[in-house]
């Protein structure tokens, strides 16, 4: 085989390079198969007085080409050929001595390609391997004339089958494709419906399903169409019973799969292994909840799986609470014909909004749509996805041909499907068509158990001769969640339609219209749920809540039906089934069930049915109407409301009517449960909190008046309001008794004289005395207390609403007074602290002329004497009173006299001191600076001051004289000068320099040892200078022995220090003898 690629064409030929032709008519034989591809071979046949033999130019291929492989063979010809001058055939057996035989009988077609060249066709049925062309003469005289360029076949593409199960994505690529062909996809070997063009394909089946798939070039040469089939093997088939839906942690559910496979697994939420096998029981449980878990059944081919579900709740603790989280985007593909319209509104997170998919009439996927919607998370494994669908009006409940299966995107962010995808056979869910809603929940996974995942994939297939649609509203998971959104409401979604009994019979009478109006708090809107009186199917409405009820909820469900007059005969044909997430809570509740009653509001033409409070929490609640006998045709649903008590204690029953006495307080009941707090309001719906716990009456009129308890439940004020009838009576208010002290014992009192009045005027009651309020009434009102407070109590009834008052008798004893403690002399202007234990009394001094007492208890003295202190202590609520007294005697303080002496000392020197006065003690305040002995030697300590004082004691009373001593530094000295010099030269200087004294400094010394002189500065300088003459030679040694300030005490101080001069003779003049 001769592959070729020629410019001008793309894509893969196959051309013939063998030539056979005839003996006469024919030019260039060889140039049809030469592969230059300008060059023809020309036939001619002519039709003069003789007709020519036919001229005719084989090309053969160097292998068998298959049947139906069109051959293509490009020429040029006069116009007369069409009709009948020129033919192409196939060959098969043609070698070099025989011309072969005919193949096939074939329709030549004409292709014109971009270059304006003409091509003819033939597609054989049967195997070939040569083409020829004939030119045959005309009927009438004339010539036929044609012009062979080439002949070609375009390569088969090659596919490999594959096989799947059932309802999974079949993935089909055409293998080593060729760079510029087109592969179209086809649903027979010849003719048939083009379904996908492109090197892969990708469809989901259930049945065996074989594919043709030609290559195309330039849209004009085709290949012959190579058969690919996917062989689709059956699911195992699954299906499951349990013991319990509902269970306390403490309970436990048993579980049964029957199952083709022999292999089935049970997966938690969280995707781990729970159980293998066909009857495992799980529980029990520490944290309530609905629990999805995942059943697989494996046959080793293929796995079918299916979710169960069940709730899990705690008598004593909170329920937890989840939140949705919706898939925020999609995109969607289809095979030719399907569609979807609104896409965005599938990954909106409005559960009221949808997308719609539509699938075309058609067969073999023709039609066939998918919708992906994803999260931009990875979703953990186990965890369960929900889809929210909308069925259409057509057969879709009849056939199993829409599907769902997560998926998770690969490196290049496509999505691949987890597992096999679920069918939504709504047979099993038991609905009908027509305007239903309903969810679907999977939890993805493959037959090793479930993945993470980050979107799902809806699938609706077509189905032949029949246009199918489905509605898309949202996909989600729930998570945990510490709060409820309160912006939501309590009604987070519904869903609705119709519910077969049995037959699956098609019908249009039964549905609900308007759902939402149900949940809108306005009761002027409605619903309305029609029975099709007669036909065996229900309206549904299942109403989705925000958060788990709690035992102390109840339902109500506002209701008509057209009719004035309502009755029991409402809940014929009516019921209400409990869930917990997908799992049904308890049995389906209608009119037998002692939890259902009616109560007919104002007029009849409006009821409530009420659904009791029940153990078992619920989150979700699925009304059913109709299907039975002697029902009405409709029954409107008004609204939906979720309510818990709100009864107070004192209220005799539910509806919570009370009387109260004007300022008594109305407390907020208890809540039966850890999850719920109450509010007061001042309105059923809006309107103002009354702030607090308590509403006290005060602040209101006596009559009627209604108040509202609002529960909040998770942080949210959703549940409604339940109304409080208070009736509010006059209160009597009693005037203030005011207390009854005495001092002393033995007196009687009359309790009658003491009876207060009504301050507001409700003259008539009667007045009860008692020693405790509210206690057994006294035998007599004339009393006689004994020492202390008797508390005496007095109530006045009047319309039924009391008060009482109390008064204090007290016999008061004498306050107790603590002895007066502290000295009992003073002296003279002098100061003494006198104290009592007990507190809050007062001081005074019988005479102030002899000493003052201030209130904090310091005795002054004032003169000689004595006087009486005295501490009075009176109760301040009796003013019974008591005190205490202290003889104070005051002395005299003695003379300190007067100190004399020097008022300056030297460091380290002592002066003395005296004083005309004896007995003193003497004393310095800074031993620091100079002490003093006992006989007023002060000896100076360190340069500075200190006070001395000579302290006189006399009974006690003691005075000072004081001086100030001043302690002198000791001077020091240096000398300077020492000098070697020679004879004569100039007058030398010796230095004496004072320091740390007074100026002018005495400075002592000698010279070479001998006696002492001395020499002095001029006041106010610190130095002196002797001049000493250089004329006699020898050592003059200047040697200090001692300095003397001129401060008050002339410190002197021994100092030490020697300057010398050294005077040398001069030199002998030098005599000089020249000879």
């Amino acid at each position: 085989m001769l592959v070729i690629l020629r410019g001008e064409v793309k894509g893969q030929r196959v051309y013939a390079t063998i030539p056979r032709n005839s003996t006469v008519g024919v030019t260039s034989p060889n140039n049809s198969t030469d592969l230059n591809f300008t060059n023809s071979t020309d036939l001619k046949a002519s039709s003069l007085v003789f007709s020519d033999p036919p001229a005719w130019n084989q090309m053969i291929f160097a292998s068998n080409i298959l049947p139906n492989t069109p051959i293509y063979v490009k020429c040029s010809y006069n116009g007369s050929l069409l009709g009948g001058g020129l033919t192409i055939e196939a060959y098969k057996g043609s070698n070099a001595g025989f011309n072969g035989n005919t193949a096939t009988s074939s329709t030549i077609s004409t292709v014109t390609d971009a270059n304006a060249d003409t091509y003819l066709t033939i597609r054989p049925t049967e195997t070939y391997n040569a083409v020829r062309a004939t030119v045959t003469p005309p009927l009438i005289a004339g010539t036929n004339t044609a012009n062979i360029f080439y002949a070609f076949y375009i390569v088969a593409p090659t596919i490999t089958g594959t096989t799947i199960c059932s309802g999974s994505q079949a993935h089909l690529s055409v293998s080593s494709p060729v760079a510029g062909l087109t592969y179209n996809w086809y649903t027979a070997a010849t003719g048939g419906d083009l379904i996908n063009t492109g090197t892969t394909y990708s469809p989901n089946l259930i049945a065996n399903t074989t594919y043709y798939v030609e290559a195309a070039d330039a849209g004009q040469f085709f290949s012959m169409r190579t058969p690919v089939t996917v062989i689709v093997n059956p699911l195992p088939t699954l299906s499951t019973t349990q013991t319990a839906t509902t269970i306390t942690t403490s309970g436990t559910v048993a579980f049964t799969a029957t199952s083709s496979a022999s292999t089935i697994k049970w997966y938690d939420n969280i995707g781990s292994l729970k159980s293998t096998g066909p009857n495992p029981t799980f529980g029990p449980f520490s944290t309530p909840g609905t629990y999805t878990y995942q059943v697989i059944a494996d046959d080793g081919i293929c796995s079918n799986s299916s979710t169960v579900s069940f709730s899990v709740y705690s008598t004593s603790a909170c329920p937890p609470l989840t939140k949705r989280v919706y898939g925020n985007s999609s995109t969607w593909s289809s095979v030719i014909t399907g569609s979807v319209s609104d896409n965005s509104f599938a990954a909106d997170g409005d559960p009221k909004t949808n997308s719609t998919l539509t699938s075309a009439v058609g067969l073999l996927g023709i039609g066939t749509v998918t919708q992906n919607v994803f999260w931009n998370n990875t979703v953990a494994a186990g965890t369960p996805a929900t889809i929210k669908f909308g069925l259409g009006s057509g057969l879709l409940s009849l056939a199993s041909n829409v599907s769902v299966v997560g998926i998770k995107k690969n490196g290049v962010l496509d999505p691949i499907e987890i597992g096999t995808p679920q069918i939504v056979n709504t047979s099993l869910l038991k609905l009908l068509p027509g305007d239903n809603t309903f969810e679907f929940t999977l939890i993805p996974s493959d037959n090793t158990g479930p993945k993470g995942y980050d979107g799902v994939r809806v699938i609706l297939g077509s189905l032949l001769s029949l246009s199918q649609t489905a509605r898309v509203f949202d996909a989600y998971y729930s998570t945990s969640t510490p709060a409820v959104d309160c912006t939501k409401g309590d009604v987070e979604d519904i869903v609705y339609g119709v519910k077969d009994l049995g037959i699956g019979a098609l019908t249009v009478t039964v549905g609900v219209n308007n759902p939402w109006q149900s949940v809108d708090g306005d009761l002027n809107t409605y619903a309305t749920m029609l029975s099709g009186a007669g036909v065996v199917a229900q309206a549904r409405e299942q109403i989705i809540f925000s958060s788990p009820s709690l035992p102390s909820d109840s339902l109500k469900i506002i209701t008509s039906t057209g009719s004035s007059l309502l009755g029991v005969n409402l809940l014929t044909g009516f019921s209400i089934q409990r869930y917990l997430g997908s799992a049904p809570v308890g049995p389906a509740l209608d009119n037998t069930s002692t939890l259902l009653s009616i109560k007919l509001l104002a007029g009849n033409t409006r009821a409530a049915i009420v659904l009791a409070p029940t153990p078992e929490p619920y989150d979700r609640i699925e009304i059913l109407y109709g299907g039975v006998a002697n029902v009405l045709t409709s029954i409107n649903i008004h609204e939906v409301q979720r309510i818990t008590s709100t009864k107070l204690s004192a209220a005799p029953d539910n509806d919570n009517k009370i009387t109260v006495c004007k300022g008594e307080s109305i407390a907020l009941p208890t809540p039966l449960d850890n999850c719920t707090t109450f509010k007061w309001y001042d309105a059923a719906v809006g309107g103002n909190i009354i702030a607090g716990s308590t509403i006290n009456t005060s602040s209101y009129p006596a009559g009627n008046h209604t108040f509202y308890i609002q529960p909040v439940r998770f942080g949210c004020e959703l549940i409604g309001r339940g109304a409080v009838t208070v009736t509010i009576n006059i209160q009597p208010s009693l005037a203030t008794i005011p207390p009854q002290p005495v001092c002393n014992n033995g007196q009687s009192l009359d309790l009658v004289t003491l009876n207060p009045i009504d301050n507001n005027g409700t003259a008539g009651g009667t007045y009860i005395w008692s020693l405790t309020q509210g206690g057994t009434a006294l035998s007599s009102t004339t009393v006689t207390p004994t020492l202390g407070t008797t508390t005496y109590w007095v109530r006045y009834t009047k319309n039924g609403c009391s008060t009482d008052q109390s008064v204090a008798v007290t016999v008061n004893p004498l306050p107790s007074v603590g002895n007066i403690t502290g000295n009992s002399n003073v002296c003279v202007s002098q100061t003494i602290l006198l104290s009592n234990a007990t507190t809050g009394g007062t001081w005074t001094s019988s005479d102030l002329t002899k000493a003052s007492v201030s209130t904090s208890g310091v005795v002054t003295g004032v003169a000689t004497g004595s006087a009486i202190i005295t501490y009075t202590v009176t109760n301040p609520t009796t003013g019974c009173t008591n005190y205490a007294s202290k003889s104070i005697t005051i002395n005299a303080v003695p003379s300190p006299g007067t100190i004399t002496g020097n008022s300056s000392v030297c460091v380290n020197q002592t002066i003395s001191l005296s004083n005309s006065v004896s007995g003193g003690t003497w004393a310095s305040t800074d031993n620091t600076k100079a002490t003093i002995n006992s006989s007023g030697v002060v000896t100076g300590i360190a340069q500075g001051q200190t006070t001395i004082t000579y302290t006189v004691t006399n009974a006690g009373c003691s005075s000072a004289a004081a001086v100030v001593i001043t302690v002198n530094p000791l001077p020091n000295a240096s000398i300077s000068g020492t000098a070697t010099v020679c004879q004569g030269e100039a007058t030398q200087s010796i230095t004496f320099t004072g320091s740390n004294g007074t100026s002018p400094y005495t400075f002592t010394y000698n010279i070479n040892g001998g006696s002492s002189s001395t020499i002095t500065t001029a006041s106010g300088d610190n130095a002196i200078t002797i001049q000493v003459s250089t004329s006699v030679q020898g050592i003059l040694s200047y040697n200090l022995l001692g300095v003397m300030d001129a401060s008050s005490t002339q410190c002197s101080n021994v100092q030490t220090g020697t300057a010398t001069i050294k005077i040398n003779p001069k030199p002998l003049t030098p005599h000089v003898v020249m000879q």
